[in-house]
């Protein structure tokens, strides 16, 4: 006898949009093991990538921290730790340490954000690089949350975090999506058979 758990898609999830936003070459990118460690470095970077010794400010800093602790673990369906360990300071590890998500406030940075992730599917790496001076919730939650995997926006679903209309919460389609992302393996195929 073997036991076979399975995990079916709300029939209320637009597959469509979930692909746009949740796929990678038809593969579910996802942190196989949860990160370890984010680290918000303190100072604001300049054009080369490099500590200005201006410091970010403390509304910056908790907004992205109440984003990490309070938003991420529910997207992932807990996956995410809600006590994931916290660091800032001015000397993170390199971009693309294993474990590791690195956000920074970069004021050369045209738009509102940024992210990348390595390793997809089988994420193990993550950056976020916010405009300095411009606290605009929905921009922190969307970068943020597109480091657990959903590596692109999609205007077919609105509103959602996924796209430029972007609320400052996550609307039932984003969380039924972050379930799903999270209860199928990174190598879980479009469409869907595993």
């Amino acid at each position: 006898d073997k036991t076979l758990n399975m995990n079916m898609a709300s029939t209320d999830m637009n597959m469509d949009h979930y692909n746009a936003c949740g796929r990678f070459y038809g593969q579910n990118p996802r942190w196989n093991s949860p990160p370890h460690t984010v680290y918000i470095i303190q100072n604001v970077l300049d054009q080369q990538g490099q500590p200005t010794g201006r410091e970010i400010n403390d509304e910056e800093k908790n907004t992205i921290i109440d984003v990490v602790k309070n938003r991420l673990p529910k997207l992932t369906d807990g996956f995410f730790p809600r006590n994931i360990n916290i660091e800032i300071g001015n000397d993170p590890p390199n971009w693309g340490t294993a474990g590791y998500i690195i956000v920074a406030m970069d004021g050369y940075l045209p738009f509102q954000g940024a992210n990348a992730s390595w390793g997809a599917p089988d994420i193990y790496s993550a950056m976020t690089r916010l405009k300095p001076g411009t606290i605009h919730y929905p921009t922190y939650l969307q970068e943020l949350s597109q480091n657990m995997g959903f590596l692109s926006d999609s205007d077919l679903i609105q509103p959602s975090v996924f796209n430029n209309g972007s609320p400052d919460n996550y609307t039932q389609h984003d969380l039924l999506m972050g379930k799903f992302k999270y209860n199928r393996p990174s190598s879980n195929r479009s469409p869907d058979k595993n």
